[in-house]
């Protein structure tokens, strides 16, 4: 028994397997193309996609795939046609099988993996992570997690066990609905699923058990977590459906639009004060009335949102994915406290432009140059009234410089400067591929030099309490339009309405403004 049968790191082919998207439908294609037509009847050909595609699925999870029966749905299939197809793909060096106990197991040649153009890695990282919060009691989301229960699980009834079946179960359905190929990220450590109050739904490490289960019963694939040795990066496990549970999908009799987010979730996040840019720990802390004050508008707000139909016409937009909440910094309420969550924040500005609420057209409007406008009013200036001149916008810099300092790497440079604890920080923030030091210095210190009232800002780290001073004017503007019942989308520091609401927001937006100041 050599170690591939010894450690069981094999799965059966996939029989129903198809290409998901056109990049795997390009891989299939470059596949055919390299056998010669000689070596492969065309009865055979019914067998090559599925072979192919879980001999992928089979790299990707670090196991070998065993072709060890024939696929129950085709009609009166020859074994013959079947060994032709693995015959072929061996011939032309595209798999290759390891023979143990009789069997054959397969794995990809190089000029298989050549075909994909991708290394493991970057195919892996198509993903998301996994939703803790996601719930449905639609009857027929009872019924599919009835149904796998029942012929997985076992005869002993766990409520536990149930509820993170049906939890992983609807996940999955969003992520495949979403699109085919994508991939959930799913931790086995332990420690990630704590009793606290991020984990409104009360997950335990039993999801680990559950998933294994799933694996086991050929319903998902499992890549478990690794080290990349060509980025030097870490990778958590990855989960996606085998072609067996996205027919039961298929056949589940249930919409995106039947799936909510469990009213548990919380929607105040705290995060711990951190040295390094981007790490952010969630940290817990003890509720007051601002707290349960900020929860309350959210769950009218979110609950607002839930029942208002929100889309782009021209593509399909995952109706689950509207629910938002705020996340402080540093271990402060006075610190962030932007609204994060809902679809729209990921899009571009043109593609939010054709946004639609309740199937009519919307306008987006915008704070000019919030961030400098909120410094110097800190300073007791009223920006747009006494400079008026584009925040980010330097006249004629120094020729070394001027091909670096457009308006758009200015204002990132600029909101860099204000974010972080110190200048240096700043440029390092920022510093592109070929560029020097020296130069972004210089434009800092020209920036400065336009921006003398509130110069001593830079470097700082007071940025975050702008943007608590942001967030408070955008919490004024949804709970105005939230209390009369009109949704309002926000992108931290611009809104969109309903083009029947294009006045009202743009007063509401004003008076925001300067009951902040």
């Amino acid at each position: 028994m050599n170690a591939l049968t010894r450690t069981a790191k094999f799965m059966n082919v996939d029989w129903s397997l198809q290409p998901r998207n056109d990049e795997e439908g390009r891989w299939i294609a470059a596949v055919v193309d390299a056998i010669p037509k000689e070596s492969l009847r065309h009865p055979a050909t019914q067998f090559l996609i599925p072979i192919i595609l879980s001999v992928i699925d089979g790299y990707l999870c670090g196991h070998s795939v065993l072709v060890d029966g024939l696929p129950t749905h085709i009609e009166d299939p020859s074994v013959d046609d079947r060994d032709a197809v693995l015959s072929a793909l061996s011939a032309v060096k595209l798999i290759k099988a390891n023979e143990a106990n009789g069997e054959g197991y397969y794995d990809p040649c190089q000029r298989l993996t050549d075909t994909l153009g991708k290394p493991k890695s970057v195919l892996l990282n198509h993903s998301r992570p996994l939703g803790l919060h996601t719930w449905s009691d639609y009857p027929a989301v009872d019924a599919l997690t009835d149904t796998i229960y029942a012929d997985h699980f076992g005869p002993k009834q766990s409520t536990v066990r149930r509820k993170l079946l049906r939890l992983v179960l609807l996940e999955l359905y969003l992520a495949w609905t979403t699109d085919p190929t994508l991939k959930l990220t799913v931790s086995r450590n332990n420690n990630d699923y704590p009793r606290d109050r991020y984990n409104g739904m009360g997950i335990t490490k039993t999801i680990i058990d559950v998933i294994n289960i799933l694996r086991d019963a050929g319903l998902i694939r499992q890549a478990i977590g690794f080290n990349d040795r060509l980025s030097s990066k870490g990778y958590i496990s990855r989960i996606w459906p085998t072609g067996k549970l996205t027919a039961m999908f298929g056949q589940a009799g249930f919409e995106p639009e039947d799936i909510d987010t469990h009213h548990r979730q919380e929607t105040i996040v705290l995060n711990r004060p951190s040295s390094k840019p981007k790490v952010n720990e969630r940290i817990d802390y003890d509720d007051t009335e601002e707290t349960h004050r900020m929860r309350a508008l959210l769950g009218e707000y979110n609950s607002l949102l839930a029942r208002t139909d929100i889309g782009i016409p021209s593509r399909d937009t995952n109706p689950h994915d509207k629910f938002v909440y705020r996340v402080f910094n540093r271990g402060s309420f006075e610190m962030g406290g932007r609204f994060y969550g809902g679809w729209w924040q990921d899009c571009s500005k043109a593609e939010r432009a054709l946004i639609t609420i309740d199937a009519e057209e919307t306008i987006e409007l915008d704070f000019p140059g919030m961030l400098p406008t909120l410094l110097y009013a800190e300073a007791g200036i009223d920006y747009w009234s006494e400079v008026g001149s584009d925040p980010y916008t330097l006249v004629d810099p120094p020729a070394s410089v001027a091909s670096i300092a457009t308006r758009e790497f200015c204002k990132t440079l600029f909101h860099a400067a204000v974010n972080a604890e110190n200048e240096t920080s700043a440029l390092r923030s920022v510093l592109g591929k070929g560029q020097k030091l020296t130069h972004l210095r210089q434009i800092l210190d020209l920036l400065k030099e336009k921006h003398r009232p509130i110069a001593d800002s830079f470097g700082t780290g007071c940025g975050h309490e702008m943007m608590n001073k942001e967030s408070k004017i955008a919490e004024r503007i949804i709970e105005h339009f939230t209390q009369k019942g009109i949704p309002v989308l926000t992108v931290h520091d611009s809104y969109i309405v309903a083009w029947g609401y294009r006045h009202g927001l743009q007063e509401v937006m004003g008076i925001a403004l300067e009951t902040i100041r």
